[in-house]
């Protein structure tokens, strides 16, 4: 049971029976390693190995797959959106209290 983790149908099938967790050639544990000392994602959405560990991984699963690279890239860029969406609505929260504030100062002026 210890090797249960949730992944498409294709890199299933790649990884097969294959686990041999103690081995320096094995698929890594995304649960239980640090994938990112083995595995580098690329600007253009490709994966690059920094040990001999993670050229298996990716090789083994395949992981440079032109639909998972596609998938990679549309992840980055809703995580960019996500991200200006987040600053966006702080810009805007911001101007509102500003907003208010100016409405405030205009009616306290008009009391005067």
């Amino acid at each position: 049971m210890g090797n249960l983790v949730y992944c498409c149908h294709a890199c299933n099938e790649y990884k097969g029976n294959y686990y041999q967790p103690q081995a320096s050639e094995r698929i890594l544990h995304p649960l239980r390693e640090n994938v990112s000392e083995h595995i580098l994602e690329q600007e253009d959405g490709t994966l690059y190995t920094l040990t001999p560990t993670g050229a298996f991984h990716i090789a083994q699963l395949r992981l440079n797959r032109p639909a998972l690279i596609a998938h990679r890239l549309v992840e980055r860029q809703l995580q960019l959106t996500r991200q200006e969406l987040l600053a966006l609505r702080q810009r805007l929260a911001k101007l509102r209290r500003e907003e208010e504030e100016v409405r405030r100062q205009e009616e306290d002026l008009g009391r005067t």
